[in-house]
């Protein structure tokens, strides 16, 4: 339910007028978008720093963005990263096999992936350990063979060190990523995910985790896989793997992935040893799998429906999911003193538009254009109910355009109605007027 609070409404209230050309010019987008929208993420692989990842971005901005909006009169197309934050190349290698567990359904049945890596040990020659690892962290079978078996038992010294935090950077990741989407058709936008290599398991799990959330709007999600390490795609959605891709084929060795289903082979082969990258190796306009992918992202543009919109863009937009606990609950403490959450739901500046309490989420909380109030509104979280602790995600939407890096925090015990009025903060937001124009700070 929407709600529009005239300007006089109160007195702090700050009117930034109700047009969207006068919003924007006053720090704040129109609350309904000016035509259909579509995200599309490019969520990357180990050993891909996030510098390097807002470099392929730009390349695929550059790319996709004129032909789409050209092809398809009305329509918007924005591109963003899904980091997935390299952590080091041990622990991406037990980030990697840690996934493929959880993946098949056995990560709660006490192999780990340093157990996993002793079975490969244990299989394999020692030629077929380094050719496998060594691919597996993109170092070229043509170098010195660096992985020796000295370089394996420091290994799993390391790599049993670094468990714990590998499996907490899976953890958060999907997550952030499964807020970003969820946010997304929230607001009415279509989400498409290129994901390469490992980045194809974080985007299995956090679209799946969105549709979860969001099951209405299930049918906005997209997909586009390349190289995949995956058993299996969200939604059974496309991909494509070369034939000749080796980091996979290494992984195959030990792992059950999807076949390869491309023959990218030139007459004149320019491709890199490993047949494994992203731009060279697969987006190269000369490649079978380039057209491919742009065949079916043109297909996802015209077919995949734009999901109905569930909560605004405005002047401030607070969004929180979580985990499979029953409820956590958003809270925000807006500037003219007012409370808003689960049982009070509008307050003079801002209203909790949608609520969950059957897990995951989503829950919203919108302040539009023309009831912003100068001064500081802070958004927390409660949980409310659950047997376990609880990992919760607030992502922040500002109507100058900006969206600072959601917040996640681990609640570990429920504390029902009592936490009400004591949520754990995660932003606090200021609100000033400078030059006829809204500012916000965070914290």
């Amino acid at each position: 339910m929407m709600k529009f609070a005239s300007c006089a409404a109160a007195a702090l209230v700050l009117c930034a007028g109700v047009g969207s050309a006068q919003s924007e010019l006053n720090g704040c987008t129109s609350a309904i978008a000016d035509g259909d929208e579509t995200n599309i993420y490019f969520s990357n692989g180990i050993r891909t720093d996030s510098d390097e990842a807002n470099v392929t971005v730009q390349y695929l901005r550059g790319i996709y963005k004129q032909s789409l909006e050209g092809s398809f009169e009305g329509e918007t197309y924005s591109f963003y990263s899904a980091p997935n934050p390299t952590i080091g190349t041990y622990s991406d290698i037990v980030e990697v096999l840690n996934q493929k567990l959880e993946e098949a359904g056995i990560a709660d049945e006490g192999l780990s992936a340093l157990q996993l890596l002793e079975l490969l040990r244990a299989g394999l020659s020692a030629e077929e350990i380094r050719r496998a690892i060594s691919l597996a962290v993109g170092i070229s079978t043509r170098v010195p063979p660096v992985i020796t078996e000295l370089f394996l038992e420091e290994a799993e010294i390391e790599m049993s060190q670094a468990q714990a935090a590998a499996i907490a950077n899976i953890g958060s990741v999907e997550g952030l990523h499964a807020n970003y989407y969820v946010s997304d058709l929230q607001a009415g936008k279509r989400v498409f995910v290129i994901a390469h290599s490992q980045g194809n398991l974080f985007a299995n799990a956090s679209l799946s985790a969105a549709a979860t959330s969001l099951p209405t709007a299930a049918d906005s999600l997209g997909m586009i896989g390349v190289a995949t390490p995956a058993a299996q795609q969200f939604a059974s959605s496309f991909y494509r793997t070369a034939d000749d891709d080796r980091v996979i084929q290494a992984l195959s060795l030990i792992e059950t992935v999807l076949p390869a289903n491309i023959d990218n082979v030139p007459m004149d082969d320019f491709r890199s040893i490993s047949n494994h990258l992203f731009e060279r190796d697969y987006m190269d306009a000369r490649l079978p799998s380039r057209d491919a992918i742009d065949a079916e992202l043109v297909r996802l543009a015209g077919s995949v429906p734009f999901p109905a919109l569930d909560a605004g863009e405005g002047a401030i937009r607070a969004t929180l999911t979580w985990d499979e606990q029953p409820d956590v609950d958003l809270h925000a403490f807006e500037p003219n003193g007012a409370h808003v959450f689960y049982s009070s739901r509008i307050g003079p500046s801002g209203f909790l538009d949608v609520d969950d309490t059957t897990s995951f989420g989503p829950e919203n909380y919108f302040v539009e254009c023309d009831t912003i109030e100068l001064g500081v509104y802070t958004i927390g979280v409660n949980y409310y109910s659950g047997l376990a602790p609880s990992t919760a995600t607030v992502s922040l939407f500002l109507g100058d355009g900006r969206t600072p890096t959601p917040r996640t925090v681990t609640l570990p015990t429920a504390l029902g109605s009592a936490g009400n009025n004591s949520p754990q903060i995660l932003f606090t937001i200021g609100v000033a007027l400078q030059d006829e124009i809204v500012r916000y700070t965070v914290e």
